[in-house]
């Protein structure tokens, strides 16, 4: 609670130092800086405190598909957040990070993609995998909607820009929380497997499934100039 205390001053110094009084707004500059300095805060730190998390439930409790972790990661850079894929007691969750209400909009449009892909993942399987094996059918799945997520970013990278501006500041963050972060494992079903035709055509067509999603920019929304349409 004191340092929610200390950082509120500090901000409120923060914001009185865009003041059109030179005065007022020097001296709030000052103070800003002294608390700062006396409680060994940094400008990044202080930002940091706008940092906010929404969780989203995952696939699975360890190790996601991987078809579904680039899903979060690119729904994350649309909406300038970081993913993480943390294992609870008894499912894992995508923990969307980000300013303001940026979470909790890309855990949304995380949830409506991925309900969509695992619709397209199911009609895919009922019409073009009758034939195969149990174990089959998932591996050619997973190359289909693999394509249907690489054809989402695409679009993603023309919606959201190379660079996102709060990433120092979510970084700081994460440094701040979590002792530890790894490199997370994902279920590859297809890694160093040989692609036949078939697998190719599997791969393309969630390509040409993935182009109906829409992501725009200016639409209205909580928090934020960006909004994901679905279509």
């Amino acid at each position: 609670m004191q340092d929610e205390n200390i950082l509120r001053k500090i901000k409120k110094c923060l914001r009185l130092a865009g003041s059109s009084n030179e005065h007022e707004a020097s001296t709030a500059l000052r103070q800003a800086h002294a608390l700062m300095k006396k409680h060994g805060l940094r400008m990044n730190d202080v930002q940091a405190s706008d940092i906010k998390e929404h969780s989203i439930r995952a696939g699975a409790k360890n190790r996601p598909a991987q078809w579904e972790a680039w899903l979060a990661s690119t729904v994350a850079k649309a909406f300038n957040c970081r993913s993480l894929h943390q294992s609870m007691w008894r499912r894992g969750e995508w923990q969307f990070i980000g300013r303001e209400a940026a979470p909790e909009i890309a855990g949304y449009a995380f949830s409506q993609l991925a309900r969509q892909a695992r619709k397209a993942r199911q009609e895919f399987i009922e019409t073009q995998c009758q034939r195969l094996a149990s174990r089959s059918k998932t591996r050619r799945a997973d190359l289909f909607c693999e394509g249907w997520v690489r054809q989402v970013y695409s679009q993603v990278q023309q919606f959201a820009g190379d660079t996102n501006p709060d990433a120092e500041i979510i970084e700081s963050y994460l440094q701040n929380k979590y002792e530890q972060i790894g490199d997370l494992k994902t279920n590859n079903r297809n890694q160093d497997r040989k692609f036949n035709q078939a697998d190719t055509n599997a791969y393309r067509q969630g390509q040409r499934e993935g182009e109906k999603a829409k992501l725009h920019h200016g639409i209205g929304g909580n928090g934020g100039d960006k909004q994901l349409a679905l279509t």
